[in-house]
Formats: C-alpha cells, structure tokens, sequence
C-alpha cells in the first residue's frame, strides 16, 4: 500500500495538469456561458470526468402563447400550457387553485409568468410577464363561454 501522500501525487496531480489544457465553456453569441461544467473529482480505479449542465433556458423567442382552462368552481383554478414561438410547449401546469393568491408559473422563458384570478367579482385573469401585463379581458385573449363551471382561453404575448 502506497503512503497517502503517493497517492495524493499519482491520481489527483495528474487530474489536475488535466483540467488545466481543458477547453473552455461554450458560450453564446453574447458570450454568456451555455453550460456549467462540473469537474467529479476521480475515484479508485475512475479518471477525472465532467458533467455539464445547462445554463440558459431553451425557446424560440417572438410571439409565445397560453391555452388555459379556468375552473369557476370554487376552488377557483386553471390548466396552463404555454408555447413559444415555434408552438412548442415550454412550460404547463395542471389544475392549481388560486388560494386568494397570485399562481407563478415557471416555464422556458427567462421570467416567470404571473397568473391573478379576479374571482367571481369579474372572472377575468391578470398575467405579468416581466414588466408586460394584461387580462383576459384584452385583445390579446379569446375567451370561450362557459361550459358548465369551465372555459378555455387563448392568449398571446411578445416573448
């Protein structure tokens, strides 16, 4: 059995003159890291290896939108699914009551989308995206009628 210090010099030294010729991060046009690399340490018997892990949310800026369910029923809630730009979906959330509280929804995008309820003063709901807001009751919305206690929604936001 080699004394600790061999061991220190024979497997982390090497590892170490490893990471220092390592090719640097990916970076975007804007020159923001596109990914966090993280060195695990090598063990008994395994070299040094990297695991990556994303920086940036993924999505195709431009016009990005919202389907919503809202249940008028108390609890008052709603369904989310939210596309960008392409129609893809990059975030969603499945029947979340109100609660008498703000409901934020974390997606692909950079900030969080902020859904208020006006309860059955109004039935409309108040989104904030970033410093944008608007309701239901906006153009940029097509609300269906009821159908019993629900109705579906469509609206639409630059992103």
């Amino acid at each position: 059995m080699q004394p600790f210090s061999a061991v220190v010099l024979t497997t982390f030294i090497p590892a170490f003159l490893n990471l220092a010729t390592a090719s640097p991060a990916p970076t975007s046009a804007s020159g923001k890291p596109t990914k966090h690399v993280t060195l695990i340490p090598p063990g008994p018997g395994i070299g040094a290896r990297e695991v990556e892990n994303d920086f940036e949310k993924r999505y195709a800026p431009g016009r990005c939108g919202l389907h919503i369910t809202q249940y008028g029923a108390d609890p008052y809630g709603i369904d989310v699914i939210i596309k960008d730009n392409e129609s893809s979906p990059i975030g969603n959330l499945l029947r979340t009551n109100f609660n008498n509280s703000p409901i934020n929804i974390d997606s692909q995008l950079p900030y969080v989308l902020v859904v208020t309820e006006g309860g059955a003063k109004d039935w409309n709901l108040y989104f904030a995206y970033g410093a944008d807001s608007w309701s239901s009751a906006d153009d940029r919305c097509k609300v269906g009628g009821w159908d019993g206690n629900n109705r579906q929604m469509d609206c639409g936001w630059a992103c």
